[in-house]
């Protein structure tokens, strides 16, 4: 008897207690975790867009860097816009599946918008032709030559997430 008395006099919650406790507890915690939620997803976001931006940077340093070495040289740049043009290339033409506009040649590399992404293909001898991807969530991708054959816009419109953005660049023949 004296463990059954002991047992009765020690202080415990009862059932209702608890699932008060329990949903107070969830009112509290349950702001506090979707406020958390809703941050992680902002940097995600965030992270994936600023991706984008660096890609689309990237992708123009370069592509800058090949125009001014081939100096706008209409021999070795040049804006292929119809299927005609495209398939003075071959090599390249054959590589290519479906219709593809504003290819953009510099030099050995043809820059072109495909499946939302920009890519080069690099056509340096018969063996060590490769497509490589450079920038994804491309909504276009154009290439315009000013009529003084010196200057050459690029504009990528960019689309992540349903957040929008046109990046331009300007290429000046250097002298």
């Amino acid at each position: 008897m004296r463990i059954l008395d002991k047992l009765k006099n020690k202080w415990a919650f009862s059932l209702v207690e608890l699932l008060i406790v329990i949903a107070l507890m969830s009112v509290v915690t349950l702001p506090a975790y979707m406020a958390l939620l809703n941050g992680y997803e902002l940097f995600h976001d965030e992270s994936q867009y600023q991706n984008v931006i660096s890609d689309v940077q990237l992708f123009y340093e370069q592509l800058n860097s090949r125009i001014r070495l081939s100096g706008l040289d209409l021999k070795e740049t040049e804006l292929i816009s119809t299927q005609v043009e495209l398939n003075k290339h071959g090599d390249f033409s054959e590589q290519i599946s479906g219709s593809i506009i504003h290819v953009f040649r510099v030099l050995n590399v043809f820059y072109y918008l495909k499946d939302d992404s920009i890519y080069s293909y690099s056509v340096y001898s018969d063996s060590d032709n490769f497509e490589r991807k450079l920038v994804d969530h491309v909504t276009t991708f154009s290439v315009t030559e000013l009529g003084d054959d010196e200057t050459t816009i690029i504009d990528t419109t960019i689309n992540v997430d349903g957040r929008q953005e046109t990046i331009s660049t300007t290429v000046y023949k250097r002298y």
